[in-house]
């Protein structure tokens, strides 16, 4: 109807989908009607793309053009993470990434029975600050989070930290009673006094100053996977994990981590995928795993 439209007011050749998205055609569409079996006919999707379906037979708000990409990403992902060859940390990774496309958190969340529904890991042996020790290229940190946020940064780039960004990064902490030297820059995230938290905060505030590593975004995924691996192969943790049965695991937060949580009803949710992937793992790989990571390590 668009097109026709824009075709009778002489209008220039253009991209009509462009113009006419998914709220014009809902805007014309009875979608509570019952006697509509369809909404919209698969036809009027062959030229237009970019248009999102409103069909009852397609999953809503994601059009043709997404589809067709979300089916590439998964071919690549499988190619790269999938083949036989690859070890426990990628392939779980990949994993991870599949289920994160296919299948989006708000939707699962949604059909999920709360009984059936882990929703918070804070204070719980599921958060990455309970204090497990953790050894990870050589060095030995007090949780997952320690040795998380310490990946971020090369010692080079630590060393170089100015002093007027330090007392950026001290302001932050300070609510926390910490103060951070320029000497302890080095050791920062293994010092047994620094806290999860601190570590965080002082980690973020390096993030955002520019210290972070330039392939931070292409490493972050596999180095948590290995560090949860290593977490994982405590047999009494693994079998806590174990006891969560089939329950969906979320990361929900009130900090705005929507990739590796859930918030605001948002999220890829890719640390409760993991940790999900994890259990469903014979504890004899995730063991055989770490120690092949420790053994790299020492």
């Amino acid at each position: 109807m668009v097109s026709d439209a824009l075709k009778a007011a002489g209008a220039k050749p253009i991209n009509p989908p462009a113009i006419a998205e998914a709220d014009l055609i809902r805007s014309m569409l009875d979608l509570s009607s019952q006697t509509r079996k369809r909404v919209a006919d698969r036809t009027c999707y062959y030229s237009a793309v970019s248009i999102l379906p409103v069909s009852r037979h397609l999953r809503p708000k994601a059009d043709l053009r997404q589809m067709t990409e979300s089916k590439k990403m998964v071919k690549c992902i499988e190619s790269r993470y999938l083949s036989p060859s690859e070890n426990l940390q990628k392939s779980i990774v990949g994993r991870v990434y599949v289920d994160i496309i296919e299948n989006p958190t708000e939707s699962l969340i949604h059909n999920l029975e709360p009984t059936n529904l882990i929703d918070s890991f804070r204070k719980t042996f599921l958060s990455n600050f309970q204090e497990v020790p953790i050894k990870y290229l050589g060095k030995n940190y007090l949780s997952v989070e320690h040795a998380y946020q310490a990946m971020k940064f090369t010692d080079d780039a630590l060393s170089h930290v100015t002093d007027q960004h330090l007392e950026l990064i001290n302001k932050k902490l300070s609510p926390r009673g910490v103060t951070v030297l320029k000497d302890d820059l080095p050791r920062l995230f293994i010092d047994p006094s620094f806290s999860a938290g601190s570590s965080k905060v002082a980690a973020n505030q390096l993030r955002i100053l520019g210290y972070v590593r330039s392939d931070w975004d292409y490493v972050k995924a596999e180095i948590m996977c290995q560090l949860l691996i290593q977490r994982f192969s405590n047999s009494e943790l693994y079998r806590k994990l174990a006891l969560t049965g089939e329950k969906y695991l979320v990361e929900g937060n009130d900090w705005d981590d929507t990739y590796w949580g859930f918030c605001r009803n948002r999220g890829r949710n890719a640390l409760g995928r993991m940790l999900m992937s994890i259990r469903a793992t014979d504890h004899a790989k995730l063991l055989a795993e770490a120690e092949v990571d420790k053994g790299l390590a020492s």
